[in-house]
């Protein structure tokens, strides 16, 4: 029986990508597609495996996170912001708590807030679109708030 996919995500140097595969080895050979000619030179899809895993929802820090093998020294985990994420592969993220995440990483660049609340991550994850920080993403007409406000009670 095939692996049901899951959300992976692939971290060279300062760029990070994300996958919806099944396996590591998926995610090392998508990670291989993606970097420049000049970083391919020096590696193989083998080697990448250190530079692929899953991502996670801690409910603990209210941050997406994963741990390479390339970060197995290291007590933090790298923390991913979560307009890096297509809505698609909200789906794929795992709930895993987790003792430590960094507070400043390349990888937690992008506009709006870091944390991702129960709510939101539930509402993603079933393919609901929740705004980061508890917003609504809603749009009115200048004719449906006149109506508003001209409605009694």
């Amino acid at each position: 029986m095939p692996r049901k996919p899951r959300t992976f995500v692939g971290a060279y140097y300062q760029h990070a990508w994300v996958f919806l595969v099944a396996t590591k080895a998926e995610a090392a050979q998508r990670l291989f597609r993606r970097l420049p000619a000049s970083r391919q030179q020096g590696t193989t899809e083998k080697t990448l495996i250190r530079y692929v895993a899953p991502l996670y929802w801690c409910p603990k820090h209210k941050r997406l996170w994963f741990k390479r093998l390339a970060d197995a020294t290291s007590a933090t985990c790298p923390v991913l912001h979560p307009r890096r994420v297509p809505a698609k592969l909200w789906a794929g993220i795992t709930i895993r708590e987790t003792e430590t995440v960094a507070d400043n990483y390349a990888y937690t660049r992008g506009e709006g807030p870091v944390r991702v609340t129960a709510k939101e991550f539930q509402q993603r994850s079933k393919g609901g679109l929740a705004v980061p920080g508890g917003g609504r993403k809603t749009r009115r007409s200048s004719g449906s708030a006149a109506r508003k406000r001209a409605s009694p009670g």
